[in-house]
């Protein structure tokens, strides 16, 4: 459920932003809670009366509480709601019972809260997969120009969930011809096809959707789903499950492609275990909430002698600072162990510092647990206090609800340690982050192997830099044109394979690249899709800092992507083998500014890249040649206003109505370029912005 706040409540971590509300020009907002579904249509505006004097702290502060001043619909409670009337949203949420209270068991997390989860196909399960799932042969025609090229698709949850009831698995997935159909398995059971993606209020995507139900499965059953991509038309289906070598296997997961099956279970038949943490507990005591211990290493290590870490939850008890540790014994257990703040507490009200080696919290340590999948809930991360989660080679961190955020501003945080909140995920199993928020840091949610719903807030560095799959997140106030240290949105460099960006959205970026493929040496960039983006760049000129692409893409697909106040460059000046080749670098329904080569005015188009139904704001930077059609030209720029997102100028009626159908993706008949004008949005993590940006 969502945490609420005390009424009266210190504010122990501080504000992140301190902006009026009416100058946080965030409009549209997350419904992809991880306990928060769809209720109904609500006004998309209040009066000005009703927004005077309402600030970003004041949010802040009262989220959770009965302030009238902030409590818009006057149901009593401070909450997303309420943000969502302010913000001008065209949905409204409320809180979900399906997260049992503290000391329970059940279905705790986001596949079982979608609205229509009754809709969806039910999976029968089998006995077990009896080997590796074929990968069915090629699609459609040789002769088609991307029949050579793969589908592009991940789960779009965190495996490793323990659920009761029904639970909603899904699969995001992209082709530039379309996506035909997604069939699923659950545990070697028959093949379900699902051939409509569909909106999913448990994600806040549109995908490819089915359903569990866990009831009927034995206690501490195993769900193992295979799914089988199959594009539209032409091209190559791709089978998500793991390599042969871990086939069936959950440690087998490595986060970094996603392909690989997904992993679940039925909960235990025995109680789940409980251990209770304090500001004023002593590790003397046995740990029950009448009897918390201090320190979060103590509760890891009782629930660890319990043998309830499977499952198991460390629960902090009260406002306060919580010291994490720098090491803690090796659990090696299969399903979640949660550290979470209790019921009743925001987020900014239980700060989490560092230790060091003798348990002080002094300065900034890592914060090191051995536990094999370790969640953190509900909580703060004071980058003041702490270095990064570091996580070993084999363990698996998730981040859901939670903040990440230095008090004193992001150069104070460059100029005293601030490096990446999570060590990376290609140098662990994998790392996850959903539902959170980073503000007044160096970097962002960089190098995690699955973000969802999440928002950044006022960096120096990265937003979202090697990040393999980003869902309905966001970014604002991006402090991009400092000097101190290097800006990107998203910036690739290494092998990258089979990423994703859906649903994302950005303004007030100042300063920074929005994509930057990078010319280090070995890097390469296959099978990605960058899909439903709009990114308002707010530098004085559209022609410095560009967009860059360097080294081997080869089916890089970009699709309703608005971006139209950035250069894009594909920088064949490069001295091989770093130059930039291409193989299907396909841009769909997209509204860019200039799209070139190396030298300003070179719009002929490499080998290998394509552009279909885009429009240029820079009729110069139009791109020419057979490989171009249906482009169109005109000055017009993306604005955040008055609830919407808009494309203001002489060349936005250029847009309408005037794309290509995507199947899966586009279906309407005559779909517009971009985004359009005034048309409801798929929306950024609700939970992270009403808890703190607000």
């Amino acid at each position: 459920m969502v945490r609420k706040g005390q009424e009266g409540a210190d504010d122990l971590f501080g504000p992140v932003l301190v902006e009026p509300l009416e100058q946080f020009s965030m409009r549209q907002h997350s419904p992809f809670l991880a306990s928060i579904a769809f209720l109904a249509l609500v006004p998309t505006s209040l009066s000005a009366s009703a927004q005077t004097g309402l600030t970003t702290d004041g949010f802040t502060q009262a989220w959770g509480t009965s302030n009238p001043t902030y409590d818009l619909n006057g149901d009593g409670t401070v909450n997303s709601m309420d943000l969502s009337l302010f913000l001008g949203s065209a949905f409204a949420t409320t809180e979900n019972d399906s997260t049992p209270p503290a000391g329970s068991s059940g279905s705790t997390e986001p596949g079982g809260s979608s609205s229509d989860l009754a809709t969806l196909p039910l999976l029968a399960a089998g006995s077990g997969f009896a080997a590796v799932t074929p990968t069915p042969p090629p699609i459609g025609p040789a002769t088609d120009p991307l029949s050579d090229e793969r589908a592009i698709a991940r789960w779009a949850d965190v495996p490793f969930q323990t659920f009761t009831d029904a639970a909603e698995v899904a699969v995001a997935a992209f082709h530039a011809n379309g996506i035909d159909r997604v069939e699923f398995s659950l545990n070697g059971g028959p093949w379900t096809t699902v051939s409509t993606s569909t909106d999913s209020d448990a994600f806040g995507l549109h995908c490819y959707r089915a359903r569990i139900d866990f009831s009927v499965l034995p206690a501490g059953a195993t769900a193992e789903v295979r799914a089988i991509v199959y594009p539209r038309s032409a091209g190559q289906p791709l089978v998500l499950q793991n390599p042969s070598a871990s086939a069936g296997l959950p440690n087998g997961i490595k986060g970094i492609d996603g392909i690989n099956s997904y992993f679940a279970y039925k909960a235990p038949a025995t109680p789940t275990r409980e251990i209770f943490v304090s500001p004023n507990g002593s590790d003397a005591n046995t740990g029950t909430a009448a009897q918390p211990v201090v320190t979060i290493a103590k509760a890891i290590d009782l629930l660890r002698i319990s043998g309830g870490a499977d499952g198991g939850f460390v629960t902090l008890l009260q406002p306060g600072t919580y010291r994490a540790p720098s090491t803690t014994s090796t659990i090696d257990n299969r399903s979640w162990a949660t550290i979470r703040a209790a019921d009743g507490l925001a987020p900014n009200t239980v700060r989490i510092v560092s230790v060091d080696a003798s348990g002080q919290a002094t300065g900034k340590n890592l914060v090191r647990t051995r536990v094999k999948r370790l969640k953190w809930e509900g909580v703060s991360f004071d980058m003041s206090a702490m270095t990064q989660l570091y996580g070993d080679t084999a363990q698996y961190i998730w981040v859901d609800q939670s903040i990440f955020s230095d008090p004193n501003g992001a150069e104070f945080n460059h100029a005293n340690g601030g490096t990446l909140l999570i060590r990376p995920g290609d140098l662990m199993a994998a790392n996850f982050v959903t539902n959170s928020i980073a503000a007044k840091v160096v970097h962002g949610f960089t190098n995690n192997s699955f973000v969802r719903g999440c928002h950044v807030d006022a960096i120096l560095g990265d937003a979202y830099r090697n990040t393999r799959c980003v869902l309905g997140s966001s970014l604002s106030n991006f402090l991009g044109q400092s000097t101190i240290i290097h800006s990107d949105i998203f910036q690739y460099f290494g092998e990258h394979r089979n990423n994703i960006v859906n649903n994302f959205r950005a303004w007030n970026v100042n300063g920074a690249q929005n994509f930057f493929f990078d010319k280090y040496p070995g890097s390469s960039f296959t099978d990605c899709a960058f899909v439903d983006i709009a990114i308002e760049n707010k530098q004085a000129s559209p022609n410095a800092p560009k967009s860059q692409f360097a080294n081997e893409a080869k089916n890089l697909f970009f699709a309703q992507l608005s971006a139209p106040n950035q250069y894009w460059m594909m920088r064949t000046d490069i001295a091989a083998p770093n130059t930039f080749a291409a193989d299907s670098l396909v841009f769909k329904n997209c509204v860019l500014s200039w799209l070139s080569g190396a030298t300003v005015g070179s719009t002929a188009l490499p080998a290998g890249v394509r552009v279909s139904h885009c429009h240029f704001a820079v009729a110069a930077g139009a791109p020419t040649g057979p490989q171009a059609t249906n482009v169109t030209t005109g000055p017009l720029r993306l604005e955040f206003t008055s609830g919407e997102w808009v494309h203001v100028g002489t060349g936005a009626s250029a847009i309408q109505g005037s794309g290509v159908q995507i199947f899966g993706l586009s279906d309407e008949t005559n779909p517009s370029r971009g985004q359009l004008p005034g048309s409801p949005l798929p929306e950024s993590s609700q939970y992270a912005l009403g808890q703190e940006t607000p």
